[in-house]
C-alpha cells in the first residue's frame, strides 16, 4: 500500500544534509580544477584598433536614386583583412625595423614540442622557418568584429606580449589600406585595357551590319510591305474573335442538342430542359394538361370511367398530351436547325482564317530577314554605346575609391590581461560547483533505493516503524568485549539499550486491548540484526517483569545458543522430531528463557508446519507470558512464512543502507499472503551523523557506542 504526500522542502533540505559530503567533494573537486587551469594558464594581452569602412558606388552617367545593397561586403572585407597578402606586406613592414623583428621572432620562433617534431617526420615535411609561421598563423589569429549598429570594425589580435599585440593590429591597419589601393589601381588598368578593344570591335560590326541592311531595304521595298504587315495582324485578330464566338456557340448548341438527343422517346422528363420549359406554347399546353387531368380527376370522384363526361375528360387529357408532345418535338427540331447552321458559321470563319493566316506567312517570310538584320544593327549600336559609356564612366571611377577607410583610432598597448579573467572563472566555477554538487546529492539520493526516513516507509507501505537502533561503533579502547546482541544486559542505561526499551513499549502498546504474546522476529535478508533485535527485545521484556521466553526458530544458521554459550544438542529440531525431554534452559542473570535450536534438521519448514509444533506455541504460552521467536530471511527460505501465520505478532527489522524498498515489498506481500499480523517495523543500524534521521533524535544520545551526559551524571 503506498500514501501519497506533498513533497515539502525540508525533503529536500534533509537530501542535502544526508549528501552534503558528496556536494563538498564536487564542489572541492571543480574549484580545484578551476584554480589549477586559471592559475597555470598563459597570461595573453589583446590589442584593439578601429577602422571605418564605407563602400563608395561608382559614378554612372543615368543618375539612379535607387543604390544596390551588397550582404556580402562586409564579410569580403573581414576576409582581406585576414589575407595572406596582407600579412605578407604586414611582414615586410615589420622586418624593416630591428625592434619589429625582434618581436617578431620571439612571438613565432619558438622550437615546436616532441610530438609535433614527430608527427612532422613521419610526414615527411620540413621544418618551417619562423617566418613562415608568422604568415601562417597571423591571420588565423586575427579577430575581426563589427560595431553593432554602425560601419566601424574592430580589428584585433592576442599575444602574451602585449607591445607586440599593439604594433601588429597597427601595422595590420595600414596594411589593409595600401592593399585596398593596389587592388584598386590593378583592377582599374586591366578594366580600361579591355574596355577600349572591345569598343574598337563593336564600331566595325556595327558599320558592317548597318550597310547590309541598307542594301536589303533597298532590294525587297520594305517600306511598302510594312504596311501591310501592319494591317493583317489587325485582320487576323478579327477573325480569330469572331472564330472563338462562333466556336462557343456551337458547343453550347452542340451540348444543348445533344441532351435533347438523349431523351426517350415518350419525352419523359423533357419539361426539365430550360429551353422547352422556356418555350411559351410548350408552357401554355403543360398548364391546359395539367388542368385537364385534374378535371379528370374530379370527374372521376363522381363518375365511373364509363360515363360520358368522364370519356370526354379522358379524350381532352390525351388530345393535350399529343400536341404537348408535338411542340417538345418542334423545339428539339428547331435547336437541331441552329446547331447545324452553327457549325457551318464556324467552318466558313475557319477557312476565312486559315487563307489569312497564309498570307501572313507570305509576308512574314519575306521580312524576316530584314528583321534579323535590323535586330543585328540595334544590337550592334546598343553594345556600341554601352562600350562608351563605360569607358567615360571608368575613366571617372579610376579617381574614386570603391571602398573608403578610415583608420580612426590606434591600438594602444594593453595594461590588463585579455585572458584568464581570474575573478570571472573562480565564480563561474564556484557557481557550477555548488549547482553541480546539489545536483550530484540528488543523483545519489535518486539512485539509492535503500530504506530512508520512517515517514517514507510509513507513506509507502501503509505500517508503523516502532523503533530505530543506532549503529554500534567500537572504540578502539573497548575492544570486542562490547556487543550489540546483549546490549541491553551489559549496557541497561546505554542509548542503544533505550533503543530496544523503546521497541517493547512500541510492541506493548501496539494492541488496544492486549498486546501479542507470541512475537515472530525476521527480516528480509541475512544480516540485518534481527537476531540481536530478538536477544534484547526478549531482554527488555523480562527486565518489565514479564516471564520471556526466547526460541531460536532459525534452523538454518541458528546463532543464540553461541551468544549465550547454552548447550545445543537438544532444542527444537529434537522436539519436534519427537523428543519429549526438556528443552528449556534458564539464564541465571534475567528472568528469561531459552530454548534453542538444536541440531540443524534436513527440511526446517515441515517441522514448523507440524501439529507438534502448534501444541508446544500452547504449552510454552501457557508457562510463559511473552513468546519471541527468531527465524530466518524472508526472502531466504520460507521457515519465517510459516511461522508468521503461527504468531500473534510478527516485528520486521530492516537496516538502514542495506534494505532496499524493493525487498521490503516483495518480503510484506509475501507475509501478508501468508496473513501474517505484522506488528511495525524495526529500523536497525542507523548512522545519524549521515543525516537520515536527525529529526528524529530526541535524547542527545552519543552517536557511538556509550553512555549519554545525563546517564553519566546519574
Amino acid at each position: 500500500m503506498t500514501i501519497d504526500r506533498e513533497v515539502h522542502l525540508r525533503d529536500y533540505l534533509r537530501v542535502m544534509h544526508k549528501r552534503r559530503h558528496a556536494a563538498f567533494a564536487f564542489l572541492v573537486v571543480v574549484m580545484f580544477l578551476v584554480v589549477l587551469g586559471t592559475f597555470t594558464a598563459t597570461t595573453e594581452y589583446m590589442a584593439a584598433t578601429k577602422l571605418l569602412i564605407e563602400k563608395v558606388e561608382p559614378y554612372t552617367i543615368i543618375d539612379s536614386r535607387y543604390v544596390q545593397q551588397d550582404p556580402d561586403f562586409y564579410s569580403t572585407q573581414y576576409e582581406l583583412i585576414r589575407s595572406r597578402p596582407v600579412a605578407e606586406k604586414v611582414m615586410a613592414s615589420m622586418l624593416q625595423d630591428p625592434q619589429s623583428t625582434g618581436f617578431l621572432k620571439k612571438e613565432f620562433d619558438k622550437k615546436p614540442g616532441l610530438f609535433a617534431r614527430l608527427l612532422a617526420w613521419l610526414s615527411g615535411l620540413p621544418d618551417d622557418d619562423w617566418k613562415d609561421v608568422a604568415l601562417r598563423k597571423i591571420p588565423e589569429a586575427i579577430v575581426v568584429e563589427p560595431v553593432a549598429e554602425t560601419r566601424i570594425i574592430e580589428v584585433k589580435y592576442v599575444s602574451e606580449d602585449p607591445v607586440f599585440a599593439a604594433i601588429l593590429v597597427n601595422r595590420l591597419a595600414e596594411a589593409y589600406i595600401e592593399a585596398l589601393m593596389d587592388m584598386r589601381m590593378h583592377a582599374s588598368g586591366m578594366n580600361l585595357k579591355l574596355i577600349s578593344k572591345q569598343v574598337q570591335d563593336e564600331r566595325a560590326k556595327l558599320e558592317s551590319s548597318e550597310r547590309v541592311l541598307q542594301e536589303y531595304m533597298r532590294d525587297n521595298n520594305i517600306v511598302t510591305l510594312e504596311d501591310r504587315l501592319t494591317i493583317l495582324p489587325q485582320k487576323l485578330s478579327e477573325l480569330s474573335t469572331q472564330l472563338t464566338r462562333a466556336e462557343a456557340r456551337r458547343k453550347e448548341l452542340e451540348s444543348l442538342y445533344n441532351r435533347l438527343e438523349r431523351l426517350p422517346k415518350s419525352l419523359k422528363g423533357a419539361d426539365s430542359i430550360p429551353v422547352i420549359a422556356a418555350d411559351p406554347i410548350v408552357s401554355n399546353l403543360k398548364n391546359q394538361y395539367i388542368e385537364s387531368e385534374r378535371k379528370r380527376d374530379e370527374l372521376s370522384k363522381k363518375y365511373g370511367s364509363r360515363h360520358p363526361a368522364m370519356k370526354e375528360a379522358v379524350n381532352e387529357a390525351r388530345l393535350l398530351n399529343q400536341k404537348l408532345k408535338q411542340e417538345v418535338k418542334r423545339v428539339i427540331q428547331s435547336v437541331r436547325e441552329d446547331y447545324e447552321l452553327a457549325s457551318l458559321n464556324e467552318r466558313n470563319l475557319m477557312d476565312l482564317l486559315t487563307v489569312s493566316k497564309q498570307e501572313a506567312l507570305q509576308l512574314n517570310e519575306k521580312f524576316v530577314q530584314y528583321s534579323v538584320l535590323k535586330r543585328d544593327v540595334d544590337t550592334s549600336r546598343m553594345i556600341f554605346d554601352s562600350l562608351l559609356k563605360r569607358m567615360g564612366e571608368q575613366s571617372i571611377n579610376e579617381e574614386i575609391q570603391s571602398v573608403k577607410v578610415v583608420h580612426l583610432e590606434k591600438a594602444e598597448t594593453p595594461r590588463t590581461p585579455h585572458r584568464p579573467k581570474k575573478a570571472l572563472n573562480l565564480f563561474v566555477g564556484l557557481l557550477i560547483g555548488v549547482l553541480g554538487g546539489i545536483g550530484c546529492a540528488f543523483f545519489v539520493e535518486y539512485f539509492d533505493n535503500t530504506l530512508k526516513s520512517p515517514d517514507e516507509i510509513e507513506q509507502k507501505f501503509g505500517i508503523p516503524v516502532i523503533g530505530m537502533v543506532n549503529l554500534l561503533k567500537l572504540k578502539a579502547s573497548e575492544g570486542e568485549d562490547k556487543r550489540i546482541e546483549t546490549i541491553v544486559m551489559d549496557e541497561p542505561r546505554s542509548s542503544l539499550s533505550e533503543s530496544f526499551k523503546a521497541l517493547r513499549t512500541a510492541i506493548m502498546l501496539s494492541s488496544a486491548e492486549s498486546p501479542p504474546r507470541s512475537l515472530l522476529v525476521t527480516s528480509m535478508g541475512p544480516e540485518e540484526g534481527k537476531t540481536s533485535t530478538s536477544i534484547n527485545l526478549a531482554l527488555a521484556l523480562s527486565q518489565f517483569h514479564k516471564k520471556v521466553l526466547l526460541l531460536d526458530c532459525d534452523l538454518r544458521k541458528p546463532r543464540i545458543h553461541k551468544i549465550f554459550g547454552l548447550e545445543n544438542s537438544k532444542g527444537i529440531s529434537t522436539y519436534l522430531a519427537g523428543d519429549d525431554s526438556d528443552i528449556i534452559q534458564e539464564i541465571s542473570s534475567e528472568k528469561l528463557s531459552v530454548v534453542p535450536s538444536g541440531p540443524i534438521p534436513p527440511d526446517p519448514s515441515e517441522l514448523f508446519g507440524s501439529r507438534r509444533f502448534d501444541d508446544l506455541m500452547s504449552s510454552m504460552l501457557e508457562r510463559f507470558d511473552v513468546v519471541i521467536c527468531d527465524s530466518p530471511p524472508v526472502m531466504s527460505v520460507s521457515d519465517s512464512l510459516v511461522l508468521g501465520s503461527k504468531m500473534e505478532g510478527t516485528v520486521i527489522v530492516a537496516r538502514a543502507g542495506r534494505t532496499t524498498y524493493d525487498m521490503l515489498s516483495k518480503g510484506l506481500k509475501a507475509l501478508r499472503d501468508t496473513k501474517a499480523h505484522i506488528v511495525g517495523l524495526l529500523i536497525n543500524a542507523i548512522e545519524m551523523r549521515k543525516g537520515d534521521y536527525y529529526y528524529y533524535k530526541y535524547y542527545n544520545y552519543s552517536y557511538s557506542y556509550g553512555y549519554s551526559e545525563d546517564d553519566k551524571e546519574q
